[in-house]
C-alpha cells in the first residue's frame, strides 16, 4: 500500500507527463479494443446467447460447380432422421414478413425454423416458452416467438404479450414466447424479430414448398455429439448423401456434404471480412507498439530527471529490486488509467465507425458489446503495454552509479550519453512504425478513391432504390406481376421522375437473405433533378 500511495503521489506531481501518457495509451488501447470487439462479435462469439456454440456446425449440400448450397425440406428431414453424429439438427429459412396488430403494420425480419431450433441451440425463452416439437405437428401450429427487441419496440414490453394474437403476412399467429435479449439468431451480424415453426412454410411461402426437393432454401445447423470431430461427421454424412443420390438421381446425383464451424461459415462474415480484419489487427498491433515506445520515451526522460532521487534512495539503503518494483508499479498505474480510458475510446470509436456502414435492406446488427471477453482482452493488452513501456526505464533507472548519480552533472543527468543510447532506438522504432502506418493509410485512401472511380456500367447519379415485397401466398405469379406493372406505371408518372423499373436484385446491391420464392423486387427510380420527391 505504501508503494501504491507513493506511486499515486508521484504521478499527480507530474500532471503533464501523466496526462500525455494516459491519452497516448488510451488511443492505442482504445483502437485495439474497438477492432477486437468486432472480432469478438463476428468470429469468437458469433451466436450470443447460445449454449456451447463451439459444438455447432453448419451443414451444406455441395456441388462441384455451384459450391455450398442450402437444403430442401425433404433433404433436411432425411439428414435429421438418419444421422448419428448430431445430438440435434435444426433448419431455418429467412422470409420477409409484415406484422399486423389492429390497424398498425410493421415490416419485420423473420425466420421459419424447425421446432427443435431453440432446443438445439440451448436457448430458453425469457417470457413464455420457446417452440416445441408439438408446434410442427398437424401441418404446423400458428404460433411464433418474438425477439426481445421487437417486444420492447413494438409492444412496449407488455407483460401480457404471451397469448396475444397478431397477423403475419395476413395469417393469424399466437405469440407463445419472447427470446432472451442477448439472442439474435445464429447468423453473425444480423438480428431477427420473429421465429415461426417451419411446418408453416406452405402457409407463408407457397403450397407444396415443403415437399419439393428442388427448392433449396433451408440452412442447417447441427450440434455435434461428444467426441465427434467435424471431419468424422462429414464422412458419416457422406453416406447419407450417397444414399439420397441413388434414391433421387435426378436431383441429388453428384451432391455431397460439407461441414463448417459457425465462425468459419462460407456465407458468414469470415469469408467477407476475414482478410480485412487480419490486416486491421496487424495495424492496430503496430499502433500499440508505437504507443508503448512513445510512453517508454516519456518514462525514460522522467527517470533521467529523477536519477538524483533514485541515487539518494539507493544510498539510504533501498534495494534495487524495491526501486524497480516501485517504477513498474507506476507504469502499471499509468497503463490501468490508459486502459480504462481506452475502453471508453474503443466503445466510442467502434460505434463511430459503424456510422460509415452503407444503408442496406437487411437487418444488420454490428452494435458493439463490451462483454467479458473484450474486457479480458483490454486487461491483457494493458498489462502487456505496462511491461513493454515500463520495463526498460525501470531497469535502466536502477542501474545508476551512486557517485555519478549524486552529482548534478553525472552520467544520469538529462541528455547524458547513456540515456541517449536508450532513447535513440525507441525514437527510431517509433519513426519506422509511424512510416508503416502512414504508408498503409495512404494505400487505403488510394484504394478507396480507386473503388469510388470504378465505372459500374450504368449511371448511378440521381437514382433512388427502394425495396418492395409482396407476402406469399396472397400474391401468386399473375397477381404479383400485375401489381408490379401498375406500381411502375404510377411511379413513372410522379413529378420529377424520369423513369422507373423493377428487378429482383439491384445492381451492386445486397445478394444475401433473398427468399427464392417470395415476390421481392427492387424499384429503381431515375430522377430528373435532385429536387424530386423521395419515393
Amino acid at each position: 500500500m505504501n508503494d501504491l500511495r507513493y506511486s499515486l503521489r508521484s504521478l499527480l506531481a507530474n500532471p503533464g507527463m501523466t496526462a500525455a501518457a494516459v491519452l497516448t495509451l488510451a488511443l492505442g488501447i482504445g483502437a485495439n479494443t474497438a477492432i477486437f470487439s468486432g472480432v469478438n462479435g463476428l468470429f469468437l462469439n458469433p451466436a450470443p446467447g447460445v449454449v456451447r456454440s463451439g459444438d455447432l456446425v453448419e451443414v451444406y449440400v455441395t456441388d462441384r460447380s455451384r459450391g455450398a448450397m442450402d437444403a430442401s425440406s425433404p433433404e433436411y428431414r432425411d439428414y435429421r432422421d438418419r444421422n448419428d453424429v448430431f445430438s440435434g439438427l435444426l433448419a431455418y429459412q429467412f422470409f420477409p414478413s409484415v406484422l399486423t396488430e389492429g390497424d398498425s403494420h410493421e415490416r419485420i425480419w423473420s425466420l421459419l425454423v424447425s421446432a427443435n431450433y431453440f432446443d438445439v441451440l440451448g436457448v430458453r425463452a425469457q417470457l413464455g416458452r420457446a417452440l416445441a416439437p408439438a408446434d410442427d405437428d398437424g401441418g404446423g401450429q400458428p404460433v411464433l416467438v418474438i425477439s426481445h427487441g421487437l417486444w420492447q419496440r413494438r409492444f412496449a414490453g407488455r407483460p401480457d404479450i404471451v397469448g396475444a394474437t397478431v397477423s403475419l403476412n395476413g395469417q393469424a399467429f399466437t405469440i407463445v414466447g419472447v427470446a432472451p435479449p442477448e439472442f439474435r439468431g445464429t447468423f453473425p451480424g444480423l438480428v431477427f424479430d420473429a421465429w415461426v415453426p417451419l411446418a408453416n412454410e406452405d402457409r407463408l411461402i407457397e403450397i407444396g414448398h415443403a415437399e419439393d426437393r428442388s427448392l433449396r432454401s433451408l440452412a442447417m445447423i447441427g450440434r455435434l455429439k461428444d467426441g465427434i470431430a467435424p471431419a468424422a461427421a462429414v464422412g458419416r454424412l457422406q453416406v447419407i448423401a450417397q444414399a439420397l443420390a441413388r434414391t433421387y438421381p435426378a436431383i441429388n446425383a453428384g451432391l455431397s456434404v460439407a461441414v463448417f464451424p459457425l465462425s468459419q461459415s462460407p456465407r458468414g462474415p469470415t469469408a467477407l471480412l476475414g482478410s480485412l480484419i487480419a490486416v486491421l489487427m496487424g495495424i492496430m498491433g503496430l499502433l500499440l507498439l508505437m504507443t508503448c515506445a512513445n510512453v517508454a520515451n516519456l518514462l525514460l526522460a522522467r527517470a533521467s530527471a529523477r536519477q538524483r532521487e533514485i541515487a539518494v534512495r539507493l544510498a539510504l539503503g533501498a534495494s534495487r529490486w524495491r526501486l524497480a518494483r516501485q517504477l513498474l508499479l507506476e507504469s502499471l498505474l499509468l497503463a490501468a488509467l490508459g486502459g480504462l480510458a481506452g475502453i471508453g475510446v474503443g466503445y466510442w470509436t467502434a460505434n463511430w465507425l459503424m456510422g460509415f456502414l452503407p444503408e442496406v435492406d437487411v437487418p444488420l446488427d454490428f452494435s458493439i458489446r463490451i462483454d467479458r471477453t473484450v474486457q479480458l482482452f483490454a486487461m491483457a493488452i494493458t498489462a502487456a503495454a505496462a511491461v513493454l513501456f515500463g520495463l526498460i526505464p525501470a531497469r535502466q533507472a536502477t542501474r545508476a552509479d551512486l557517485v555519478t548519480g549524486l552529482k548534478d552533472g553525472g552520467m544520469g543527468a538529462v541528455g547524458a550519453p547513456g540515456r541517449s543510447r536508450l532513447r535513440s532506438p525507441l525514437v527510431v522504432a517509433q519513426m519506422a512504425v509511424s512510416l508503416i502506418l502512414l504508408v498503409a493509410a495512404g494505400l487505403f485512401v488510394r484504394s478507396l478513391r480507386n473503388a469510388q472511380s470504378v465505372e459500374p456500367g450504368f449511371n448511378p447519379r440521381q437514382v433512388l432504390v427502394g425495396t418492395v415485397f409482396l407476402p406469399s401466398p396472397g400474391y401468386d405469379g399473375a397477381r404479383s406481376s400485375q401489381f408490379y406493372r401498375q406500381l411502375v406505371e404510377r411511379v413513372a408518372q410522379l413529378p420529377d421522375v424520369q423513369s422507373a423499373t423493377v428487378a429482383r436484385r439491384a445492381p451492386l446491391g445486397w445478394k444475401g437473405l433473398r427468399p427464392t420464392t417470395s415476390p421481392w423486387r427492387d424499384i429503381r427510380l431515375n430522377r430528373m433533378s435532385a429536387r424530386g420527391r423521395t419515393c
